[in-house]
């Protein structure tokens, strides 16, 4: 009704002024009576939200980080990514890297395809945090140039054993 409040409970409609954008619901509002110290206190915790997301989405995605959370538990599946020169490398080596998984993670293909490795496979790898094999094959430029922008691992093998191998070390 236009009138100051202290406190507003679970279902009490109240006008805030001043917001840049809607807050989520359990948000704790603070009261600062200056306005440019409530323009540093938000840009404060602007900055560190931001740095906290960077920090979530990791650095560079290889083996060895995988291998590292691995070990301290927080990462149960080894997802990737196939690309093969022909059809029969690439059911082979998804059948094999199927089998390859223990008790403590799982290997997980995400897609196995025919063809150079290209940005969307790329795209695919970094939204799931896979690693690309490459088996006879190669990544296009423009696949390469995302690759390493995003931190995605590609990986390029000639033989099924060494990738069995590498798998087995994670």
């Amino acid at each position: 009704r236009g009138h100051k409040v202290k406190e507003a409970g679970p279902s009490t409609p109240v006008e805030i002024l001043g917001l840049a954008s809607l807050p989520l619901p359990g948000d704790i509002m603070q009261v600062i009576d200056d306005p440019s110290k409530a323009r540093q206190v938000v840009a404060y915790r602007q900055a560190q939200a931001k740095e906290k997301a960077l920090h979530r989405k990791g650095g560079r995605l290889t083996l060895e980080a995988l291998q590292a959370q691995m070990a301290e538990g927080s990462m149960k599946q080894l997802a990737i990514i196939i690309k093969a020169d022909v059809q029969g490398s690439a059911e082979a080596l998804h059948g094999t890297l199927a089998k390859i998984g223990t008790e403590k993670v799982r290997v997980k293909v995400l897609h196995s395809a025919v063809g150079p490795i290209n940005e969307s496979d790329v795209t695919l790898a970094k939204t799931n945090g896979a690693v690309i094999i490459g088996f006879n094959v190669r990544a296009n430029a423009q696949a390469r140039e995302v690759a390493k922008r995003d931190g995605v691992e590609i990986r390029y093998y000639s033989i099924i054993y060494e990738v069995t191998d590498d798998m087995k070390q994670v």
